[in-house]
């Protein structure tokens, strides 16, 4: 502990307190002077000792009293009266001036030099700045020791809570809580959680520390400027020293690996994912539950519904606490990033929350119906066409899309564009047209073999050959239906349909192969 005032009246140095302070008070430093405005040569904590020869004969109570009020504007910590060297015993009128002001007065015999006593509070302060080295050293290992046990970063927030005896909490750059304090949210008060935000939109480190209300906070942000990753918040009621702050840096520089580390395993989760999906839209379902199993992340189980937000415009908060809802396989939900589309699939048992929270976040989304696995791909295409038909803010059900247009949702340009990157693969082929014409005319026979064939002018066995061939370029099983009806949606978003309904010779085919940019 630092030198205070009342340990110096007792130290044995034959001080007399003759004005009390209402509560002890620190002294940074002991300075003597006999000038009579010492003020531009102290500092606000010192104690300034002082043998009076300023003091003239004529001075009354107002020089007296303006002396000690430039001592109280300085922030002087208390007055030592040195007594024989100019005057016996202390003036009464200082005593009344410091009396009026508050400000501590003590007598200095004769005996005592004003070295000694600077000499105490000099090894005072030294003993206190060892003290508080040895508990920021012992703090920072401590931290160090909880970050690589079992808890990893939790139990360094908690350890660290404990040693500053204040909450502190870890959030995301969303400031979605990644570690909360023990007994609270992690939540941040709103002007808080405002300034947060623009720090970490600025994309630059900062370090604050704010105080309101009886309330101190410290916020620092985690990661480097170009990638801020989210921000620490310590908070109580006094402010933090020196070493406090040093074991806070070192829990800022652990939490930062550990958010670097966090990132890097989710983005290599998000690539996994992304993989199982394609197995998922192969009906793999026994693999992926397999793969699944030791990750985090969770599976719908039979019925679910598909969302689908845009990636570059969300809510960024809605977005990651759904993302951490699907990081729990207890909550039956299948998190991807497809495109530039982001999917959820829920679960049915957990679709009436999920649904109430986005539409509380009032972001703009699209759902499906309720769909099985048999029909992801049409879920799929249901979540996306569903989210281009919302407004900005907004949720849209394919429900709610049908009941404006189902053909200006066939003719809209985003499905043409889908379309086009589709069936790239096939378009680039020389008898690619041919094979998208053909598929056109089964297609509109009800997928029969012999009608379609006879159209077309060749044998049921080369049309089937054919069909399965595209089936094959486009990764998709034509002999279900969701894939027919995929492929019959792109194929009408690019006029092949209606190219071949109007000639159903071989030169009609021949003109519907234009109709394919």
């Amino acid at each position: 502990m630092s030198a205070t005032l009342r340990e110096l009246v007792g130290a044995g140095f034959g001080i007399d307190l003759l004005v009390s302070p209402e509560e002890d008070v620190e002294l940074s430093w002991a300075h003597a002077s006999d000038l009579e405005d010492p003020t531009p040569f102290t500092e606000a904590g010192q104690l300034l000792l002082t043998t009076g020869r300023q003091f003239a004969e004529d001075w009354g109570p107002a020089q007296y009293e303006a002396f000690v009020a430039r001592l109280a504007r300085a922030r002087v910590a208390a007055v030592g009266f040195g007594t024989e060297v100019f005057r016996a015993g202390t003036p009464a009128e200082l005593v009344t001036a410091c009396e009026g002001v508050g400000l501590p007065l003590v007598e200095v015999s004769y005996g005592t030099p004003f070295i000694a006593i600077g000499r105490w509070v000099a090894d005072r302060q030294q003993a206190a700045a060892r003290a508080r080295l040895e508990w920021a050293l012992s703090a920072q290992a401590a931290i160090s020791s909880a970050a690589i046990g079992a808890g990893g970063l939790a139990d360094a927030v908690e350890r660290a809570a404990r040693l500053l005896r204040a909450k502190v909490s870890i959030l995301d750059r969303d400031l979605v809580p990644i570690v909360r304090p023990r007994g609270g949210t992690g939540t941040l008060p709103q002007p808080v959680a405002q300034q947060a935000r623009r720090v970490l939109r600025g994309r630059r480190r900062a370090s604050l520390q704010l105080e309101d209300d009886g309330t101190v906070l410290v916020m620092h942000t985690l990661g480097r400027g170009e990638r801020l990753r989210g921000v620490l918040v310590a908070e109580r009621d006094t402010i933090f020293d020196e070493a406090e702050r040093s074991a806070l840096t070192t829990l800022i520089a652990l939490a930062e690996v550990s958010l670097v580390h966090m990132e890097d395993v989710r983005e290599s989760v998000q690539a996994l994912l992304a993989e199982l999906f394609v197995l998922l839209r192969d009906g793999r379902m026994d693999i992926v539950r397999s793969a699944i199993a030791g990750l985090p992340a969770g599976l719908p189980e039979r019925r679910f519904h598909v969302v689908a937000f845009d990636a570059g415009d969300t809510d960024d908060a809605l977005q990651s606490s759904l993302a951490q809802q699907a990081a729990d396989p207890a909550h039956r939900t299948f998190h991807v990033q497809h495109g530039d589309r982001i999917l959820f699939l829920v679960d049915v048992r957990r679709w009436a929350a999920v649904r109430s929270q986005i539409e509380a976040g009032r972001t703009r989304a699209g759902f499906s119906e309720e769909v099985g696995w048999a029909a992801l791909d049409a879920g799929v295409l249901q979540a996306v066409r569903s989210l281009e038909a919302a407004p900005p803010g907004t949720v849209r059900t394919f429900r709610d899309v049908l009941r404006t247009s189902v053909s200006g949702l066939l003719a809209a340009s985003s499905v043409r564009e889908v379309a086009q990157a589709r069936l790239a693969p096939v378009v680039e082929r020389t008898d690619g047209r041919r094979l998208l014409a053909d598929a056109a005319i089964w297609l509109a026979r009800n997928a029969q073999w012999d009608p379609a064939a006879r159209e077309i002018g060749v044998h049921r066995h080369t049309l089937k050959a054919r069909m399965q061939e595209l089936g094959g370029l486009l990764d998709m099983d034509l002999q279900r239906f969701p894939a027919r009806a995929e492929l019959w949606t792109m194929l009408d978003a690019l006029g092949v349909v209606a190219g071949v309904q109007t000639s159903r010779d071989r030169d009609g085919v021949e003109t519907s192969d234009r109709n394919v940019r």
